[in-house]
């Protein structure tokens, strides 16, 4: 008992865990995503579509970190708890999708330093890989301070290019947006940190209080309107939505390149933690951490960045029903079986995939309806009520868990 109570007390507030959630939320990518958006919204269309599309998108989030803080589980187990065998194919989805991220976050940062140092690109990655292994070796709690500190870097970094070259935006009359578009809007906007929402129990799972997941929700929301809002603003002003580009094109752009290098770090370990995660949930690999970071660097030499709408494209379609089954199971009491849980995440992703070959609306939605349908379903014909276990998990399962 007396251990018990010593790792309660040792437990991390929110300000401890608030680094990644603010690292997401100034990330480059917001910025890149609202420069994505404006050659298909006029500016009241994307406000709403950026309000909307983030409060969906922070909301999932903090659902499931609330969820995860519940159960004191982090993702990888969390996903072997739902979809039990299956857990494994989740994780392995999970781990290529931070992959993906990381790649993109150091082939963006790697450029910046390249340019700085006058190297080849490759090389450049290969440094930021090297700092980022060195820094995510120290755990989540020592790195937690640093991510929170290089996100204000993107803050100067989009205030830096504002400054240079002013503001502007496309003037009246100001057409309203045909429903194709505001699906396509709401889908990358959700779809950008989709990845991060089905990982947030990571950051959460330990967190003293419930308040305290409330509070990081809070800051993803706010820090995600702000910085995909300047990203709008640098796509009308400057013509190009990638941050990368815009600064290679502003006076002083050596400073530019600078901050943005920093601005990636925030990110790219937030990246880095939960692929480890989930490749050490799949594989025991001593220190996966280095392994991934191996990895990301050799995509983000092959410059990866330029690739980040396709692939946020076929995240936001896979992603989703598998954080709806989730969901699902925490809140709804009927017992479905694994299987039918799998059935459910692949169906909702296979159906979204269609719905957009056919230009349907709303296709990442139309995939999470198909998996709440299969799980409804389920729920109707199950006679049996899962009795809930709120019990919290053993000291030692929760200690080995924060690795």
């Amino acid at each position: 008992m007396a251990s018990v109570v010593h790792l309660a007390e040792r437990r991390p507030r929110w300000i401890q865990r608030v680094g990644p959630w603010v690292g997401i939320g100034t990330g480059p990518g917001a910025l890149a995503v609202g420069g994505a958006l404006v050659d298909r919204f006029s500016p009241p269309a994307l406000v709403g579509v950026i309000l909307v599309g983030g409060l969906l998108l922070a909301a999932l989030a903090t659902a499931q970190g609330w969820v995860s803080w519940r159960r004191r589980q982090p993702l990888a187990a969390q996903a072997e708890a739902v979809f039990g065998g299956f857990g494994k194919a989740l994780n392995l989805a999970m781990a290529l999708g931070l992959l993906g991220w990381l790649g993109f976050y150091i082939g963006l940062g790697g450029a910046m330093t390249a340019h700085l140092l006058g190297l080849p690109d490759p090389l450049g990655a290969l440094l930021l890989t090297a700092l980022l292994a060195g820094v995510a070796g120290r755990g989540v709690d020592r790195w937690n301070a640093l991510a929170g500190w290089t996100a204000v870097a993107a803050v100067l970094t989009a205030l830096l290019v504002f400054w240079r070259v002013g503001v502007t935006w496309p003037a009246p009359p100001w057409h309203a947006p045909r429903a194709l578009d505001l699906g396509v809007g709401l889908t990358q906007v959700v779809a950008y940190a989709i990845i991060f929402a089905l990982r947030a129990g990571d950051f959460t799972w330990d967190l003293e209080q419930v308040e305290d997941v409330w509070k990081v929700g809070g800051v993803l929301y706010g820090t995600l309107v702000i910085f995909m809002g300047m990203g709008a603003l640098m796509g009308w002003t400057l013509g190009r939505w990638n941050p990368a580009e815009a600064l290679a094109h502003t006076p002083g752009a050596a400073l530019g390149e600078l901050l943005l290098c920093l601005a990636t770090i925030a990110p790219a370990l937030s990246a880095l933690h939960s692929a480890s995660l989930a490749t050490s949930a799949l594989l025991p690999v001593p220190s996966a951490f280095l392994w991934i970071a191996l990895l990301g660097g050799i995509l983000g030499a092959g410059r990866f960045d330029r690739e980040l709408l396709p692939f946020l494209d076929g995240l936001g379609l896979a992603m989703p029903p598998a954080l709806v089954v989730m969901l699902f199971h925490e809140w709804v009491p009927y017992e479905l079986s694994p299987f039918l849980r799998a059935v459910a995440w692949l169906a909702g992703a296979g159906g979204a995939l269609g719905l957009r070959c056919l230009a349907v609306p709303f296709p990442m939605l139309g995939g999470m309806l198909i998996a709440m349908v299969i799980l409804g379903t389920g729920a109707v014909g199950s006679k049996r009520i899962r009795t809930r276990n709120t019990a919290q998990p053993r000291a030692e399962e929760s200690g080995r868990s924060t690795h």
